[in-house]
């Protein structure tokens, strides 16, 4: 695995704090990570459009167009494809 040391890599509550990241080095295992974060933003944002106060049919247009946006993007797994 490859890592990253961020030396006081942030300020929480005035106490800098020191990160080390781990990154996965095959593409099989940086995709399954990928599949990972992509499923926990996907809850977040169906918790987030859940919550909203405006009518059903207004949701629905918001995650169609947020599908659209993804779509015309291209994805992670995209663009890994693409490197090989």
């Amino acid at each position: 695995m490859r890592y990253r040391n961020i030396v006081n890599g942030g300020d929480i509550l005035g106490v800098d704090i020191k990160i080390i990241t781990h990154f996965p080095d095959s593409i099989e295992d940086q995709c399954e990570l990928a599949r990972r974060i992509a499923a926990i933003h996907a809850d977040a944002v169906e918790s987030c459009v859940n919550n909203l106060t405006c009518p059903y049919e207004q949701k629905q247009q918001l995650i169609d167009s947020i599908i659209v946006a993804f779509n015309s993007k291209g994805t992670f797994f995209d663009n890994k494809r693409q490197k090989k």
